[in-house]
């Protein structure tokens, strides 16, 4: 499954995340020119301008939780904190242009920051819309186990079975008794107390 996998997908996506925004850097200070031709000729302060706002990015998405997994948040959530990625990205690399006054236009670090997210982004869009038909369909699944069998047990029943893209399926609710306090509860996922060790030993769970 490939949450037996998630630390070296997480390497390859922050990977990616550098590769990605170095050719968008590389790309856009070639393409576009100035005075003195494109910015990155013979430019050493603009190669360290750009080393820059490729460290800062993963740096960045690593600060707002983004390599960690997404299952259970929504698409507008995700969306919030690239753009908040993107914005702090483009204020850092206005910051080192005036700083070592490089000869760029003030647009151009939100022009390459805007670039560089859209490039991010919609890597995590291709993915996020990925993972998520694959979880409908069955795949990268987590098993989970509820104590309890009253009121909020059922509502979680309720708000995993009305999500099957975040790939959640509940094992067992456990309680005193084999009988659910809430009768939104399955009485055939009903395990009692006693049994919770057995079924630790005996099945994969990944949330409690």
């Amino acid at each position: 499954m490939l949450r037996d996998h998630a630390t070296g997908f997480r390497s390859m996506l922050l990977t990616v995340d550098v590769v990605l925004a170095a050719v968008i850097y590389l790309g856009l200070g070639s393409a576009l020119e100035g005075p003195d031709g494109p910015y990155l000729s013979g430019e050493q302060g603009m190669l360290a301008l750009g080393l820059a706002s490729c460290l800062a990015w993963p740096l960045t998405l690593q600060a707002l939780n983004l390599y960690t997994s997404l299952r259970r948040r929504s698409l507008v959530r995700v969306a919030a904190r690239l753009l908040a990625a993107g914005a702090l990205i483009a204020a850092l690399m206005g910051f080192l242009a005036f700083s070592f006054s490089l000869a760029v236009p003030a647009s151009f670090p939100v022009l390459c920051a805007s670039a560089q997210l859209a490039g991010l982004a919609g890597i995590r869009l291709v993915l996020f819309a990925a993972l998520r038909w694959f979880r409908r369909s069955g795949g990268n699944f987590r098993n989970l186990i509820v104590i309890g069998s009253g009121h909020q047990a059922r509502d979680l029943h309720e708000i995993v079975a009305a999500h099957p893209e975040w790939g959640q399926r509940i094992l067992a609710f456990f309680d005193d008794s084999d009988i659910p306090e809430d009768e939104g509860v399955p009485a055939e996922l009903m395990r009692k107390l006693i049994d919770f060790p057995a079924v630790l030993r005996n099945e994969v769970v990944d949330e409690v």
